[in-house]
């Protein structure tokens, strides 16, 4: 089977305060794009299980085209701009362009075994963590199932990769050509490995 979705929102809104002499004008534009292919290969076992492949992928695209300026508009600030001494901020972007999710996945192999390869949402008791790895799953018997994951831990500096659900703590960016003075509170970038099991009994 196949199954395609796409999305798209628009932001626009303006912050200023009384009296104040500036203010934030955001005009952002997200939109994003989902494919999801699903094949069978085996006809049902006794328990009706089928051997399956299944692949699945997100784009997301972000495009921001706000201003800070003055109220009068003498003056604009590009925060994107490391030339820019008062303004500039490592964290502005005006394009962004991240896969949230893009794994392949067999299920229905004997003993209720599932795996699962790329870049995956892994949702456990203790929260969210978005992750490039692998996953398996394990259920010989209805009432018990063996869950394992691991993999990299997937930052706003990976390869195509966004913020959300990366681990809460110094902040880490690539500053290219940028004096580290200019931004003495960003870390350099640094790979997180993480792995978990959960054993689960009905």
């Amino acid at each position: 089977g196949v199954e395609l979705d796409a999305d798209a929102s628009f932001q626009a809104y303006e912050v200023r305060s009384p009296g104040a002499i500036a203010f934030l004008a955001r005009r952002r534009l997200v939109s994003s794009v989902g494919l999801r292919l699903s094949e069978a290969f085996t006809e049902p076992d006794v328990e009706g299980r089928r051997i399956r492949l299944t692949a699945s992928g997100r784009l997301r695209f972000e495009q921001d085209f706000g201003d800070d300026c003055l109220v009068g508009r003498e003056l604009c600030v590009r925060a994107t701009d490391p030339t820019d001494l008062g303004g500039y901020q490592p964290l502005a972007a005006i394009t962004r362009l991240d896969v949230p999710i893009l794994w392949f996945a067999v299920d229905g192999l004997p003993y209720g075994l599932e795996a699962r390869v790329g870049r995956m949402l892994d949702v456990d008791p203790i929260g969210l963590l978005r992750i490039d790895g692998g996953a398996v799953r394990l259920a010989p018997w209805s009432f018990v199932a063996l869950e394992a994951s691991a993999g990299m831990v997937v930052r706003r500096t990976s390869l195509a990769g966004a913020s959300p659900f990366e681990p809460l703590g110094s902040l880490r960016l690539d500053l290219g050509d940028v004096d580290p003075l200019r931004a003495s509170w960003v870390a350099p970038p640094s790979d997180t490995w993480t792995m978990q099991a959960t054993l689960r009994a009905n």
